[in-house]
């Protein structure tokens, strides 16, 4: 079981990180096995580069290796 997890935002669309460490510590704590950032609604792909990576990276720091990461597998490509 995959968490796919909501990601919140505050004022001006930037990611609210401190509830993003919040969720992350929740599916820690939760049967998931793995969790799945920025993919409830499709928001990856219409999300800045910048705040892509600045989710990715909060949920890579607050996990820290104990689920499994699927970072960027809600983005598109043709390759």
């Amino acid at each position: 079981m995959v968490g796919v997890t909501v990601t919140p935002f505050v004022r001006d669309c930037e990611p609210d990180i401190e509830e993003i460490f919040a969720q992350t510590e929740r599916l820690i704590r939760s049967a998931a096995d793995g969790i799945l950032p920025c993919a409830s609604t499709g928001e990856f792909i219409k999300m800045d580069p910048d705040n892509r990576i600045r989710v990715l990276e909060a949920v890579a720091e607050a996990n820290d290796g104990q689920k499994v990461l699927f970072a960027g597998a809600c983005d598109s490509s043709v390759s």
